[in-house]
């Protein structure tokens, strides 16, 4: 479950740095 969060948190990172 942990690392599962962690995984959508660098998704979350992603389409942030994406939207840049």
């Amino acid at each position: 479950i942990h690392k599962n969060k962690a995984a959508n948190n660098k998704s979350k990172l992603t389409k942030l740095v994406n939207a840049l």
